[in-house]
């Protein structure tokens, strides 16, 4: 959801240096709210309950977890088909892109851009 007109964002990454450079940057801009974060891949469903962010930028490759950043952000829209999922990740490879849009994921970024 937004709150006062901005983009509400929530951060999934097992990286907390790459968090909190997302972080840094993404309050540079006055239209986008950072609302939440986490290193753990099975914390998605807490912080969309808990925090409602309109857009959930989740990485891809999660080593404690058995499941990738797409088989997450799949399950979470059965439940949440609303939410706005973008992948966040260092593989480029274009069969992941396609798999995750094909999937409901509605962008892919990568880490070095």
């Amino acid at each position: 959801m937004q709150t006062n007109n901005k983009i509400t964002v929530a951060i999934v990454d097992d990286q907390k240096l790459i968090i909190d450079g997302l972080i840094s940057l993404l309050q540079e801009s006055p239209e986008i709210e950072v609302v939440g974060y986490s290193t753990n891949g099975n914390q998605v469903k807490e912080l969309i309950e808990n925090k409602k962010p309109s857009v959930i930028l989740l990485d891809y490759r999660f080593p404690e977890l058995s499941k990738d950043g797409i088989e997450i952000a799949t399950e979470m829209l059965a439940y949440y088909p609303t939410s706005k999922f973008l992948m966040l990740t260092s593989y480029d490879e274009f069969a992941l892109v396609k798999e995750a849009l094909k999937k409901g994921i509605k962008g892919y970024l990568l880490k070095n851009t």
